[in-house]
């Protein structure tokens, strides 16, 4: 008689499925098909952990970052003595980013003194979106950028459309990026404990559920392909 009874707070047990781990390698976009389709993994959190992780100088731009993303980019000054980090952080109004996080953030200035540089870009409006852009700069000369629509460091949720791309660019092209970064660099306000203090926490308005479910039924639609033909480019 208790057959499909849930008790509170007891969720079921669920089998563990094991997929392969991959370590993609330069050049890639990702997420990769396969891991779209949940064929396979990362072996780490961030597919391009360890193009960055060897990089000795990594500059660019990143939006809507929480404590995870912090959290690696403490790991990476300290796991790197000599390395060095410059980033503008993108938010937007609702955006993920809290008070707590650019707190945190002014804290990593105070750990790693020089080697860690921020600022701050707030987008002037909710549906502004900044680029996501790493450059980075091996010890051994080599010039790398990675850049895609996935916020917070690519902890954000993956979606299939995105494409982020990892590859190594010569040096015109470097520099051309280069370029970009410093004028952002130099529009965007430096993060004081006052600027962090006053952080608004703006959240979106509860949509109907009724549009929510209209929303579903039509992706459900769209998504299923029947029995039409399939077509692909050669």
């Amino acid at each position: 008689p208790l057959r499909g009874l849930r008790l509170p707070g007891v969720e079921p047990a669920r089998a563990v499925v094991k997929t392969e781990q991959i370590t993609p390698e330069m050049p890639f976009v990702w997420p990769e098909p396969r891991v779209s389709a949940g064929m396979v993994s990362y072996s780490s959190g961030l597919p391009f952990e360890g193009a960055v992780r060897s990089a000795a100088t990594v500059f660019g731009v990143v939006s809507a970052v929480d404590s995870r993303a912090i959290n690696w980019m403490e790991g990476f000054l300290a796991d790197q003595a000599e390395s060095q980090l410059r980033v503008v952080f993108s938010i937007h109004p609702t955006c993920r980013t809290t008070e707590a996080d650019l707190q945190e953030v002014m804290r990593l200035v105070d750990r790693h003194g020089a080697r860690a540089a921020f600022r701050l870009y707030p987008e002037k409006f909710l549906t502004d979106r900044s680029s996501n852009l790493l450059c980075l700069c091996g010890v051994d000369g080599s010039l790398a950028i990675l850049t895609g629509p996935t916020e917070n460091l690519g902890y954000a949720r993956l979606a299939a459309s995105h494409a982020n791309v990892a590859m190594q660019v010569n040096a015109g092209v470097f520099e051309a990026y280069r370029q970009w970064f410093d004028y952002l660099w130099g529009i965007a306000g430096p993060l004081r404990p006052e600027i962090a203090a006053s952080m608004p926490r703006l959240v979106l308005p509860e949509g109907d559920a009724e549009a929510s479910r209209t929303w579903d039924a039509f992706r459900s639609r769209c998504l299923d392909h029947g029995a039409q033909e399939q077509t692909s480019i050669r």
